[in-house]
């Protein structure tokens, strides 16, 4: 009794570990949470608080309880001194995937010694660089920008406004 089976119904790919396979059911999309960067600011804005406040003597001092080296500690501090609506489109980002998400880092080049106005034309030119990147195509993860438009209508409105802003 060599017959066929047919079995009907559907199979979901889905990925365990390094492991691939088939299930029954449909994988569970991943729950929503922050950013990286927004996480460090945040822990940043706690640190800051404390040290305003008296509970922490210093940078140094609350680097030793959390156990980490004065740099890293001055790092996110650093996003502190950014302009008030740059800190709030940052602790807004949610994080898509490693490759796909803004760092920590791609915002430190933001200088923070500028003025607020400078700062958001900086940020706003790092916008739209993380937009043509490749390896940051998704608008969602792209503070300041119109989210209600897709790539191609959004990149199209950012040359016409940085064509009007040359002549």
């Amino acid at each position: 009794m060599t017959g066929t089976k047919v079995v009907t119904g559907q199979l979901h790919r889905v990925q365990r570990g390094r492991g691939k396979g088939f299930a029954s059911e449909p994988p569970v999309t991943p729950a929503r949470r922050p950013a990286r960067v927004a996480v460090m600011l945040a822990l940043a804005r706690q640190i800051q608080r404390a040290i305003d406040r008296g509970k922490l003597a210093d940078q140094a001092e609350a680097a030793r309880r959390l156990g980490l080296t004065r740099a890293r500690v001055t790092q996110p501090l650093d996003l502190t001194l950014l302009a008030p609506e740059i800190q709030e489109q940052l602790l807004g980002l949610e994080f898509l995937d490693a490759a796909r998400t803004p760092s920590e880092r791609t915002y430190r080049g933001i200088d923070r010694s500028h003025p607020w106005p400078q700062q958001r034309a900086g940020f706003e030119k790092l916008s739209v660089r993380l937009l043509r990147s490749t390896h940051h195509a998704p608008i969602a993860a792209i503070p300041t920008l119109d989210r209600g438009a897709s790539a191609p209508e959004e990149r199209n409105r950012l040359r016409m406004h940085k064509n009007d802003r040359r002549a």
